[in-house]
C-alpha cells in the first residue's frame, strides 16, 4: 500500500511500510523509547479518506487514536479521534475554522457623581445602567480583518442637587458607542 518516508510537523521522521509507521527519528527526549516501534497501524482506506490507528501519548501507557486523513484544496487535514472524542489538528484550529464570529451580551453599569462642594452648592447622581451589545469579527489567517461594535445603555438616575426649585430630579442617560476596526492577519507559521 505505502513505502515511504513521512516528516510530522513536530519533526518526527516515520517509516511507512505497506499498513503500518515505525518511528524513525523523534525530536523530543520522552518519545526516544519509541524509536523502532511501531506507532502507526492498519493504514486503511475508507471513502475518499485514509485512517488509521495511531499511537496517542508517551508516558508509558499503550494509549491508541483513530487518526482520519482527508485531502482538502491540496492540504492534507488530520482528525483525531482518542476516547471517543475528535481531538482538533494544528490546521483545524487555526486555518480551518469558522472565520465569523457574532457576539450578544447585556451589560449593568453603576453611575455615581458627587460634587465636593458645600450645600446647597452640593449635587449627587447615582443610578444602576443596563445596556446591550452586538459584535461582529471576520477573522481569516492572511485575509482582510474586519471587526463592529455596538454599544447601547439607556436609563435614568435621580439628581439630587441645586435645581431652580430645590426639589431633586432624574435624569436620562444615553450612552452609545460604535467601532469599527479594519487590518490585515498575518499568518506567523505554526509557533
Amino acid at each position: 500500500m505505502f513505502d515511504v518516508f513521512w516528516r510530522v510537523k513536530g519533526g518526527s521522521i516515520i517509516r511507512i511500510d505497506e499498513s503500518q509507521g515505525v518511528l524513525i527519528y523523534p525530536p523530543v527526549e520522552s518519545w526516544k523509547e519509541h524509536i523502532n516501534k511501531v506507532i502507526i497501524r492498519n493504514i486503511r482506506q475508507i471513502d475518499n479518506k485514509w485512517v488509521a490507528d495511531e499511537f496517542i501519548g508517551s508516558n508509558g501507557k499503550e494509549m491508541w487514536g483513530e487518526v482520519e486523513w482527508e485531502l482538502n484544496q491540496n492540504r492534507i487535514i488530520r482528525r483525531v479521534m482518542f476516547k471517543e472524542k475528535l481531538r482538533e489538528s494544528y490546521y483545524e484550529r487555526t486555518r480551518l475554522r469558522k472565520p465569523n464570529m457574532f457576539q450578544f451580551g447585556l451589560m449593568y453599569y453603576y453611575f455615581d457623581y458627587e460634587e465636593d462642594l458645600s450645600f446647597p452648592l452640593k449635587s449627587t447622581e447615582e443610578g444602576w445602567l443596563p445596556g446591550v451589545y452586538l459584535a461582529y469579527t471576520y477573522n481569516m489567517k492572511n485575509d482582510p480583518y474586519t471587526k463592529v461594535f455596538v454599544e447601547y445603555t439607556r436609563a435614568d438616575t435621580d439628581y439630587d442637587g441645586s435645581l431652580d426649585d430645590g426639589t431633586p430630579d432624574t435624569t436620562d442617560n444615553i450612552f452609545f458607542r460604535f467601532e469599527w476596526d479594519i487590518g490585515y492577519t498575518f499568518d506567523g507559521g505554526d509557533k
